[in-house]
């Protein structure tokens, strides 16, 4: 069996074990907020969280172990039922929602939340053979996009701050999230380069010059400069750019299109990858500034091997 096969049902089981972990806290500390069937979800956070850092089949895995677990350690053959449809259910929502781009984890996760309240009403009206317990739903659903909302801005904070070179280095990363892993490479390049070398256009005249930022946020990759410099007015007139770096006889090109970011989280994010610039740059000044690549090609390159082209 190789190293992969091995690692894989290993860190599946510590995944399992770590959503049954929140499961537990959540039963010996029970949130009563008045209204039947309304909870956190800590459970959640696990899940939302692997989601974003693997993928479906890896997420779908873990749901369907710790409810299958909690149950028996915790619940019964009716909770079991409650647990399975609302888990899946909004597994299954947030899994088709995190494709839409311009969605964010708060917002997946507020209605993965949702989704999960209407699985657990609808095996309820079943169950009880009740139809009337429908009039229930505005409750359920105000309190699953809330609890939603929570359990998106902490796994948030888990997936913005999680190492994914850890991933990659378990040889567990490498599998399940491609594209993740070929962005990473190219962060490793820049970063390990030091320096690379940004161009732009000026009025159809080529502009270059040394760049040293480079950091991954929310699965994207980023550089920093400021506003007030010639080199933010060329980019926002001409979004197209392109990068190149050096090290250890191989060169990389990154060409693509550079979208600014204009939120703190993405600010203090790059800040604190490069806490020097504070000297000169805040996440709450009206002057920084963070870009990341949209459509991007990167072309690594020496003069012994055939070039490798990375898309992320």
């Amino acid at each position: 069996m190789s190293r992969y096969n091995i690692r894989r049902p290993v860190y599946s089981a510590l995944l399992i074990g770590i959503a049954l972990l929140f499961s537990y806290i959540e039963f010996l500390i029970p949130f009563d907020f008045g209204i039947p069937g309304v909870k956190i979800g800590f459970a959640n956070i696990a899940i939302v969280s692997v989601l974003y850092l693997f993928d479906f089949r890896i997420a779908f895995a873990v749901q369907a172990g710790r409810i299958l677990l909690s149950s028996l350690l915790f619940g019964n053959l009716v909770s079991f039922s409650y647990s399975i449809s609302g888990g899946l259910l909004s597994l299954i929502g947030m899994m088709l929602l995190i494709k839409v781009k311009w969605l964010k984890m708060i917002g997946v996760s507020s209605v993965g939340g949702l989704l999960h309240n209407i699985g657990q009403l609808a095996v309820a009206i079943i169950v009880t053979k009740t139809i009337k317990l429908g009039f229930y739903l505005p409750v359920l659903a105000i309190a699953g996009i809330i609890t939603g909302l929570l359990v998106g801005i902490v796994s948030g904070l888990i997936v913005n701050y999680f190492p994914k070179s850890l991933l990659i280095k378990a040889g567990f990363g490498r599998k399940i999230n491609k594209r993740g892993e070929e962005m990473e490479k190219v962060y490793e390049f820049l970063k390990s380069a030091g320096v690379y070398y940004l161009a732009t256009v000026d009025n159809n005249q080529p502009r270059v010059r040394p760049f040293g930022t480079v950091n991954i946020f929310e699965g994207k990759l980023y550089i920093q400069t400021g506003k007030s410099k010639p080199v933010s007015k060329q980019i926002s007139e001409n979004p197209l750019v392109e990068i190149c770096a050096f090290k250890d006889g191989e060169w990389i090109r990154v060409s693509g299109e550079l979208v600014e970011d204009d939120r703190v989280e993405a600010k203090k994010s790059m800040l604190d990858a490069y806490p020097d610039l504070r000297a000169m740059y805040n996440e709450n000044d009206s002057n920084t500034q963070v870009l990341y690549f949209k459509n991007a090609v990167a072309t690594v390159c020496s003069f012994t091997k055939a070039p490798e082209i990375i898309r992320f």
